[in-house]
């Protein structure tokens, strides 16, 4: 019988009682800032980020994290997620749920949301950048960088202030940190490396959601809200309450109930031709992962270039992935924080 397991602290598992038979193990997690995922030069207050069975990093308060050529993709709050570019860093200012802050020191990083919770007046997660405060007004996805000095909103929209200024940045605009708070169009349909990537593990993150969600067990249809750890994809993903949400990607991400509404047991269907590949005990193949999420590369699939590449429209459905045909050079190495 496959157990459920508690996430101590961020980085512990421990066996809970027996009697619920699920592959897609909860999460509980006092703290943000759990290194889910990393490739190349990571580290931690000068030490490298490593592999561990079963285990994750977590970033404690006041450390900063860093990357060379690297990246490393991070939970904050549930449904939340930070994902750091090469040559940057950041610091855990707050680890609380209720009051994540992180500090993005230098380079750039990305912030997706696909918690509607997060369109909150007091949302849970700031980000600081010098002497200015971004928060999300409207769940999306936001970028910070420090090469420019700016902030790009490509979904959503993000809260900043400063010295008591105040403004709010749409969808479609960026913001450069400098006095005035004044924004301006930018073009959505360039994406830069970190960009790239961070689409690739939407895309990772919403199929595991899938085989996650469509194995846990009837007595976690409702309320089940939270961090999800598949041990047979040895990735941690979200899975929400209820209904369905939609990432600023276009990946789906199901609740249990919803997910068994729209998928027959034991297979996947895609715009009504079924893939007729049936689901062992909630496990999926790489093949499959990518399969589910319109064939574009999946568990976080390294996507580097010299330029911005053209992207084109998200949309919700399955049956091709939202950006098409959008690739770039790929570069293999690294791997998973465990």
């Amino acid at each position: 019988m496959i157990r459920w397991h508690r996430f101590i602290s961020g980085v512990t598992f421990a066996a809970l009682a027996a009697g619920s038979a699920c592959s897609a193990q909860m999460i509980t997690s006092a703290h943000s800032g759990t290194v889910h995922y990393f490739e190349g030069d990571v580290s931690i207050d000068g030490t490298q980020v490593e592999r561990q069975t079963a285990r994750f990093t977590e970033i404690k308060e006041q450390q900063a994290l860093r990357t060379g050529q690297g990246r490393a993709e991070i939970l904050l709050t549930p449904g939340v997620f930070l994902r750091v570019g090469e040559n940057s860093s950041i610091r855990m200012l707050d680890n609380r749920l209720a009051s994540t802050r992180v500090e993005v020191v230098s380079g750039n990083a990305i912030v997706e949301s696909v918690d509607p919770q997060m369109s909150l007046k007091d949302s849970p997660v700031t980000l600081i950048y010098r002497d200015y405060e971004i928060r999300m007004a409207k769940h999306g996805l936001v970028e910070i960088g420090s090469d420019p000095s700016e902030m790009k909103v490509y979904k959503g929209e993000a809260e900043v202030s400063t010295s008591g200024n105040r403004a709010i940045v749409k969808e479609g605009q960026k913001m450069p940190f400098a006095a005035g708070l004044v924004a301006e169009k930018f073009d959505t349909k360039s994406a830069d490396d970190l960009y790239l990537w961070a689409r690739d593990r939407s895309q990772s993150l919403s199929a595991a959601n899938m085989t996650s969600a469509r194995t846990l067990n009837a007595n976690c249809l409702t309320n089940c809200s939270g961090w999800y750890y598949n041990p047979n994809l040895g990735m941690i993903t979200y899975i929400p309450g209820g209904g369905m949400l939609v990432s600023p990607f276009g990946y789906g991400f199901f609740s249990p109930a919803v997910i068994y509404s729209y998928y027959a047991p034991g297979f996947y269907t895609n715009s009504g031709n079924a893939f007729s590949k049936p689901i062992s005990n909630g496990s999926l193949s790489s093949a499959q992962v990518g399969s589910l999420s319109g064939g574009a590369p999946a568990l976080g699939s390294p996507v580097r270039g010299g330029s911005a590449a053209p992207v084109s429209g998200g949309t919700s459905s399955s049956s091709s992935s939202p950006f098409g045909g959008l690739r770039g050079p790929t570069r293999s190495g690294g791997g998973r924080a465990r």
